[in-house]
């Protein structure tokens, strides 16, 4: 990455950080890479049900109670010396986790798998904004 695209990123990492609901910034090289394709089935099992266990098996982000969760990874990014570290593991409710990975989200949507609509208002109403405001947040998102 070039100093410019460097700066950029932590920029807009550091504007979105002010949400409580917001998608990760995860670099290409990094697209569809997860601990749950490293480990096996018996052993990712093992360490989801953990993290439901430690996060008291309500969403981290919304607080959603009874729902199905899913564990989602939290990097931090050091892009200065392309360096990744897994900082936590969470729990996370299903829409929550599709904001996470907006990008991922929205090639479902194109193909029909998301309902967009639910994605929108589940942003909207964590981060007590109106709907309208996704699209200038996505534009932020995707500026990259």
């Amino acid at each position: 990455m070039s100093k410019q695209e460097i700066n950029r990123c932590e920029v807009l990492e550091k504007q979105l950080s002010n949400y409580k609901l917001w998608a990760d910034m995860v670099p290409k090289g990094s697209f569809f890479q997860n601990l749950r394709k490293i480990f096996s089935r018996t052993e990712w099992d093992i360490i989801r049900k953990a993290v439901y266990k430690k996060d008291g098996h309500i969403c981290v982000i919304c607080g959603t109670e009874n729902a199905k969760l899913e564990a989602h990874e939290e990097w931090n990014y050091i892009y200065r010396s392309s360096i990744q570290k897994l900082e936590s593991i969470c729990s996370l409710c299903y829409w929550c986790h599709r904001n996470k990975h907006l990008g991922h989200s929205s090639i479902l949507s194109r193909k029909g798998k998301l309902d967009l609509d639910k994605l929108i208002s589940h942003w909207a109403i964590v981060n007590k904004k109106p709907k309208f405001d996704f699209r200038e947040y996505t534009n932020k998102v995707f500026d990259l």
